[in-house]
């Protein structure tokens, strides 16, 4: 009887005495050999079930000898009845399910170990072995901060025009050094040429988003995302820090404005963390009247509430910030000030521009949160489990994989002889719905005043004006998300038109959507077991305050205001 390696021996010895309810335990382990016996052998009277293989030289392992038959009684006493079934083993079993689902749980390990040995298991015993099936697949924690630096490099001399940088806690290791030598892993920074020529064709909007690593080791996941002229997410830049800090936002702000971003005009969204503040009031690079400095509108209403918990004034922060016209925000800050003197003054300190679609000049382009980061967080959900160097090669996989998808679908547009998006054309139809129901005035120059009178209410009379020469209207809604207004297409349909394509921002075409994915993929290979020699960087220092603990690392979500009203 032949098996493929050791591994596959050892499981077939463990399965088939655990279906037996029978124990046993290595008699020797040495090069080339291997033999087991039951583990009542030198009890009395002996049992004499064995077992004893040989390695060939192609890597089978061939059963020499082979006693299957147990004379002796298991007692449980001892270890109990799954003593023989190691996370070694247990980790052979879920790897293939591991590289499905990183994040497949330990309840589930437990109930698919019993339904296929039929032995429960403990679920410390579970959470080792989904440990160990991940360094299977993905290498250690501990090599790949040793690895990560020369896979970036590698990466960036292989695929010219993408952008990287590494960052240690003390001076940078060279691969010259001694084991001895050694520093600890501070900060490392990607961001790939494609997503960085694509960037010019985007809306000039990146939103930023810190999210906790869950692995082996602590850390944190900055991401920098763009979004295309379909309101898609366009991934841009990544960074691997030790911690959501002032210190690593500085880092990563200074490698997009310089690297990635270059002389080209972007609204920033972000939440309001401390460290993005300070980065926000004292880097020069954020301070230049190329990026605007704006924040989630999500997050200042979270913000907002932990403060003031009453869900009357939880809708009224939305509505002042999300509204488009400047009567209306005046109007709602008013009622806020009625019902929280407190609340008003609170809002009133956060610079109107940096919060509000109505005074922010329409560089936010109507997007109000950072949902496009957050929502790229959660397709990397998974890698923010697994080593370092498993986040790298899985976020240039989805780049790959969002590059290729979406240009299809650009060329399937074209071919439909598709001038502007899909939900840009969504967008549209929407707005022209109650075109009709307006009354049109022309006062030349390209100006017209639009009229709506309520009929529930023949007192309130609507007025807007409409400036098409300087794509104004004075309800705000085009100024903000530059995508025409009702009033614009009760304009156009007063001259029996439809609003014409060029009207709308060269971003909105499906020509430029094509321009996004238009930049060359390098295929790129990253080994698996890249060896490092003598180029040694340990992990990230622990907090000088934190005790290490023994037994498996808990996982504490810490709970803001939005996750309490999710649960309501």
């Amino acid at each position: 009887m032949t098996f493929p390696n050791f591994e596959s021996l050892k499981d077939a010895v463990t399965k088939q005495c655990v279906a037996n309810n029978r124990f046993f335990r290595n008699e020797y382990k040495k090069a080339g050999s291997w033999a087991c016996r039951c583990w009542y052998y030198n009890k009395s009277p002996p049992c004499f079930w064995r077992v004893q293989a040989q390695g060939l030289k192609s890597g089978v392992w061939k059963i020499k000898q082979l006693r299957d038959v147990h004379t002796c009684h298991p007692d449980y006493s001892h270890g109990g009845d799954d003593l023989n079934i190691d996370y070694f083993s247990i980790a052979r079993f879920i790897v293939g399910k591991v590289r499905v689902d990183p994040e497949y749980k330990v309840k589930l390990i437990q109930h698919d170990v019993l339904q296929e040995f039929h032995v429960p298991v403990s679920y410390k015993k579970c959470w080792l072995a989904r440990i160990r099936a991940t360094e299977l697949l993905y290498g250690s924690w501990e090599n790949s901060y040793s690895q990560l630096p020369i896979m970036l490099y590698n990466l960036q001399n292989s695929y010219p025009g993408t952008v990287v940088d590494v960052v240690y806690a003390s001076e940078p290791p060279n691969l010259n050094v001694t084991p001895e030598e050694t520093t600890h892993f501070k900060y490392a920074f990607w961001a790939f040429a494609a997503a960085i020529h694509g960037l010019q064709y985007c809306m000039p909007v990146v939103t930023v988003d810190g999210t906790h690593l869950y692995g082996k080791y602590k850390g944190h996941l900055l991401l920098a995302v763009a979004m295309n002229g379909n309101r898609e997410i366009f991934p841009l830049a990544y960074a691997v820090v030790d911690g959501e800090t002032c210190e690593s936002w500085d880092w990563f702000f200074r490698l997009l404005v310089h690297r990635v971003i270059g002389s080209q005009q972007v609204c920033i969204i972000s939440d309001r963390h401390i460290g993005i503040i300070n980065s926000y009031r004292d880097l020069p690079e954020l301070r230049t009247g190329l990026i605007m400095k704006h924040f989630c509108l999500r997050h200042v209403r979270s913000n907002f509430m932990t403060k003031f918990r009453n869900s009357d004034l939880k809708n009224l922060v939305w509505a002042t910030g999300s509204t488009h016209n400047i009567q209306q925000f005046e109007g709602y800050m008013a009622e806020i000030r009625n019902m929280s003197e407190e609340g008003y003054q609170y809002l009133n300190d956060i610079p109107r521009a940096a919060w509000t679609l109505c005074f922010d000049g329409g560089f936010r382009c109507g997007i109000l949160t950072t949902n496009s980061s957050e929502s790229f967080n959660n397709m990397l959900k998974g890698c923010r489990m697994l080593p370092v160097t498993a986040i790298l090669s899985m976020s240039y996989a989805k780049m790959v994989e969002l590059f290729a998808k979406r240009y299809k679908l650009g060329i399937q547009w074209q071919e439909q002889s598709m001038h502007i998006t899909p939900k840009v054309k969504n967008f549209l139809l929407n707005r022209e719905k109650t075109k009709h129901k307006w009354t049109v005035s022309s006062y030349g120059n390209n100006q017209y005043v639009v009229t709506h009178t309520s009929r529930t209410d023949p007192s309130s009379i609507y007025n807007y004006l409409v400036n098409l020469f300087n794509s104004v209207c004075t309800c705000g809604q085009w100024t903000s998300d530059n995508i025409p207004c009702v009033h614009v297409h009760a304009v156009y349909h007063s001259f029996r038109q439809q609003v014409p394509h060029n009207i709308l921002p060269a971003r909105y075409s499906v020509q430029n959507y094509l321009s996004y994915y238009s930049g060359i993929i390098q295929p790129v290979l990253f080994p698996q077991n890249l060896d490092v020699g003598n180029f040694k960087v340990l992990p990230p220092k622990r907090p000088t305050d934190e005790i290490p603990r023994s037994g498996r690392r808990q996982r504490n979500r810490y709970q803001g205001e939005m996750d309490f009203r999710a649960r309501r």
